[in-house]
């Protein structure tokens, strides 16, 4: 799809359909497994009921999967911001859930982010964008994060939150979620810097990897994470209301 789309030029009715499709054929075995295995699932340290489970993980599996590559694609907006959002991802999956899955692919975003940033000569296009958030959506889900969710929150919190803003403007704006914007976090940092726009792509690397730090529970982990969360909602909030005052 992301490579028909690099192409083509897909409309968005059509991108979502096909990824809601590629979601329910993931998100169904899952569910079914989780509902046999009938293992306690903890989110914001609430334990969800065990039983029915397949009732309330298939339509959270279905969101994840649909979602989750579309994000990453969304977010795909400079030189090396995706790639390294998806390298600081991958660290934390690796340290915080003490898992071997996905290493293999730690070697080719170093490669990938090597020819994309700071001088891109390479570049992921909507079938990598695609591609990357889909296979860390699935690496997330192999680890502790079925059991855990809220770490996988912690673990994608930009791009969730990213996603969450530009929806956010575009409907308080009344314009098709599908149309394109400027309204992204790295868009609104850039015209800040100005000049400087270069910045912007490390300023968010940072509030990525200090909303990743929650689930590797060292000393102070918890305090950065939440510290960062309250940082990142009130930048998003300012910026939903300087979107609004441009309209």
């Amino acid at each position: 799809m992301g490579l028909l789309d690099d192409h083509k030029s897909l409309s968005p009715r059509v991108k979502a359909l096909v990824g809601l499709g590629l979601a329910f054929t993931l998100a169904i075995p899952m569910a079914q497994a989780y509902a046999a295995d009938r293992t306690a699932v903890v989110l914001m340290g609430f334990y969800l009921p065990t039983a029915f489970p397949f009732l309330y993980t298939l339509p959270l599996l279905v969101l994840w999967f649909w979602a989750l590559p579309q994000s990453y694609n969304l977010i795909d907006g400079m030189d090396g911001l995706a790639t390294g959002l998806a390298m600081i991802v991958l660290l934390s999956l690796q340290m915080g859930m003490r898992t071997g899955h996905g290493v293999f692919l730690l070697g080719v975003l170093l490669a990938t982010f090597a020819l994309n940033w700071p001088r891109a000569r390479h570049f992921l296009g909507d079938s990598g964008a695609y591609f990357l958030g889909g296979l860390l959506g699935l690496l997330a889900l192999k680890t502790k994060a079925l059991i855990y969710p809220s770490h996988a929150l912690w673990i994608f919190a930009y791009p969730i939150l990213d996603t969450a803003l530009v929806v956010a403007t575009r409907v308080a704006n009344r314009k098709p979620l599908g149309m394109g914007d400027r309204n992204h976090f790295h868009h609104h940092w850039g015209r800040l810097l100005g000049t400087h726009s270069a910045w912007a792509v490390p300023i968010l690397w940072l509030q990525g990897c200090a909303l990743a730090t929650r689930p590797l529970h060292f000393r102070g982990s918890e305090y950065i994470a939440w510290t960062a969360l309250v940082l990142v909602l009130g930048q998003g909030l300012f910026f939903f209301f300087l979107a609004r005052k441009r309209r």
